[in-house]
């Protein structure tokens, strides 16, 4: 389905460049020419980026809580 319509781009575009590494609304912006017209499309590219951050494994540290360490 076409999230840009200025651009002409679709939600299929966006994911593949997600998963190629774009993982801002900037890098999709410079990449793909998303949001930067009519801006109408930015609330769907950043749902997107939501989307795919919540299907990728939490990196070492990140999202991660280390137990408190008992003082005294």
């Amino acid at each position: 389905m076409y999230v840009c319509l200025c651009r002409q781009v679709t939600d299929r575009a966006i994911r593949r460049a997600i998963a190629e590494g774009a993982d801002s609304l900037e890098a999709l912006q410079a990449q793909l020419g998303v949001c930067l017209e009519c801006g109408r499309c930015t609330a769907q590219v950043e749902a997107l980026l939501k989307e795919a951050r919540g299907q990728r494994r939490p990196e070492q540290g990140e999202g991660v809580s280390s137990p408190a360490t008992p003082t005294g």
